[in-house]
């Protein structure tokens, strides 16, 4: 009886320790999957993060381009340093003029706007002051001529008696066939004696005298 409890014992000692290792390998094994997986978790954590600042650096390369973009242009005249320039895309006139070295002492920039946006391949020219103050002196001079010339034309009287065919013309009104006309009555009746006698002429009646008498004279 005794021998039997013994072997009973020793076998439920034996399957709980069964048990245990059991149990304690599976813990174990437990354990060690979840740590790889973890690991994993970083390892996919790390490859997204990586991917990701890529694509950051990607992003901000493609900005750096767009804002390396240049204009070509050239500006003449009145700067310290005329040539053609390579200025960052967006760059106003003022830019450029300041790229040029500044302007000179005679330049001129009353009719440039400095806050223009420049465009590719145009060209900037800075006037001169003393060939700007120039133009207008010589535009102010023709002016006064062919205001002139046209009041002494307008005031001009003209001779029908000794007027050639094309001054006759210049009577307002009077053609070149009514010019040839006034040559051929005067040549017949030796002249004009009066203004009034032009009325005799073909094709010059009341309505024309009243037009061109201040216009003529017969001395």
């Amino acid at each position: 009886m005794k021998k039997k409890e013994k072997i009973i014992g020793s076998l439920i000692i034996f399957a709980v320790l069964i048990i245990f290792l059991t149990i304690g390998y599976f813990n174990t094994t437990k354990r060690d999957l979840t740590q790889k997986d973890m690991e994993d978790m970083f390892v996919e954590v790390n490859k997204s993060d990586a991917k990701q600042t890529s694509v950051d650096k990607s992003d901000k390369k493609e900005v750096s381009n767009t804002n390396n973009k240049k204009v070509i242009v050239e500006i003449k005249g009145e700067v310290k340093k005329p040539d053609v320039y390579y200025l960052d895309e967006g760059s106003i006139v003022k830019d450029l003029i300041q790229q040029a070295g500044g302007l000179s002492e005679k330049a001129d920039i009353t009719a440039v706007n400095q806050a223009k946006k420049l465009v590719n391949n145009e060209c900037i020219i800075i006037n001169n002051k003393d060939q700007v103050n120039s133009n207008i002196v010589n535009k102010d001079i023709n002016k006064e001529v062919s205001v002139s010339a046209a009041v002494s034309e307008s005031d001009s009287i003209i001779n029908i008696n000794t007027a050639s065919k094309d001054d006759l013309d210049k009577i307002p009104g009077i053609g070149a066939v009514t010019a040839e006309k006034i040559i051929e009555y005067r040549e017949k009746n030796n002249g004009f004696k009066s203004i009034e006698d032009i009325k005799k002429v073909d094709r010059i009646g009341d309505k024309m005298f009243e037009k061109i008498k201040d216009k003529i004279s017969i001395n």
